[in-house]
């Protein structure tokens, strides 16, 4: 179900579009806007591709990519209550009547619009020299197709003899819009010895192991600045470091104490996510290069050991500690966050900071962004911004309950705001 905070994230991305270009309506912009997300096309790319207009056949754009061919159709309503409707049915049969076209070779110049032909030849040049894998996109700020109109789409255009379908809702577009808000970090870490076993389980493989501590700090050092430590890549940790707090004084003077080899045995080690770990198993010391790295626990010992290794290298070198990295796929939301929430046990989490990776947290902070704001969803997340443009969430939760739901009462115990009773 379309809720209003993710409307507003994609209106705003739609308009932001449509005057930075000087489009003239906020349809074209959305074309615009889907072609960038779902396919991830710059601006030339996209211009080359759109076929929208009239007699375009329900053929909004058609990208051509060697053998692939990805043709696509887009709907945008302005009406926030029209996106609970269903991508429309007439469109889904005026698209199918087009493309059956396509596969025939019979579509007419004279019923589609010059765009849409000139794609269409150009398609039909490249079948003489071998097969082509066909991709269609249908993407729309509304739900997806009702479930009879899919299989109707999908069983005519069975004739196509590679054909895949993809399907994108209003929720779907934001979900993409907030994984590029995400910086991606890549980096690689040294399992030590043969100290290392992997586990699998349906969409989720889990690689634990051993690691120099050394390895970490280079893992999580800044590549612009050797002194300061990446923080993209705790982006997804829902804590955020405490320099002064006890544990982590105590995490500093056991790497930096003489006993240091006892470290393995008292830290809990650091969970990481990824979308790629490809290693060498059974071998010695195997290297493990890591594709978009988040370290969703364990912030406060690699905060603390990088601190400890820039008074003492030579002590940190000494340490080893434990490791999990579980691969996980980019679009599995759902199940990063509950590794993320369940793996944060050794200094108690606000009931703020547990929250604030929640997809309408992430929604949110994107929305205030556009307007000039920054919507601080957990302590010092925007600690290098100017205060007077950054939001805390618990005042918004406040100022929310207290004017929007008429509760001014339970509004002054920002404690329940985030569902502590």
């Amino acid at each position: 179900m379309a809720n209003l905070t993710s409307f507003g994230v994609l209106q705003q991305l739609v308009k932001t579009t449509q005057d930075t270009l000087s489009l003239g309506h906020a349809g074209e912009a959305f074309d615009y806007v889907s072609l960038e997300l779902i396919l991830k096309l710059n601006e030339d790319d996209i211009e080359n591709s759109l076929t929208d207009g009239p007699s375009d056949g329900g053929i909004d754009a058609i990208y051509i990519d060697g053998r692939n061919v990805h043709i696509c159709n887009f709907k945008y309503t302005y009406d926030f209550e029209k996106t609970k409707k269903n991508f429309p049915g007439t469109e889904i049969d005026k698209l199918i009547s087009t493309l059956l076209a396509f596969i025939s070779g019979s579509l007419s110049r004279e019923i589609v619009n010059e765009l849409v032909f000139e794609k269409y030849s150009e398609i039909r040049t490249l079948l003489h020299s071998g097969p082509l894998y066909f991709h269609l996109h249908l993407a729309s700020n509304k739900g997806y197709p009702v479930e009879g109109a899919r299989k109707k789409l999908e069983q005519s255009l069975s004739q196509f003899r590679y054909i895949k379908f993809s399907y994108y809702n209003l929720e779907d577009l934001v979900e993409i819009v907030l994984q590029n808000q995400i910086k991606k970090v890549d980096g690689q870490l040294t399992l030590l010895d043969k100290d290392h076993f992997e586990k699998s389980d349906a969409n989720i493989r889990t690689i634990i192991g051993v690691i120099a501590a050394q390895d970490l700090v280079e893992l999580v050092r800044d590549s612009s600045d050797s002194n300061k430590i990446n923080q993209f890549i705790f982006d997804e940790n829902i804590r955020t470091y405490r320099p002064k707090h006890s544990i982590n004084k105590g995490i500093i003077e056991s790497a930096l104490s003489e006993e240091n080899y006892q470290f393995f045995y008292l830290n809990n080690g650091i969970t990481i996510l990824c979308e790629k770990a490809d290693y060498q198993p059974n071998i010695r010391n195997p290297r493990v290069p890591l594709k978009n790295v988040q370290i969703i626990n364990g912030g406060q010992t690699s905060h603390s050991l990088f601190e400890a290794y820039k008074k003492s290298p030579e002590k940190v070198a000494d340490i080893d500690l434990l490791v999990r990295i579980c691969e996980v796929g980019p679009d599995d939301y759902q199940i990063k966050s509950k590794i993320s929430e369940t793996t944060n046990k050794q200094i108690p989490v606000a009931t703020r900071d547990l929250h604030s990776n929640d997809l309408i947290q992430r929604k949110l902070e994107v929305d205030f962004e556009k307007k000039g704001y920054f919507y601080e969803s957990k302590p010092g997340r925007h600690k290098d911004k100017p205060k007077d443009k950054v939001l805390n969430n618990e005042l918004l939760g406040q100022l929310y309950m207290a004017y929007h739901l008429d509760r001014p009462s339970a509004a002054k115990n920002s404690k329940r705001i985030f569902g502590n009773t």
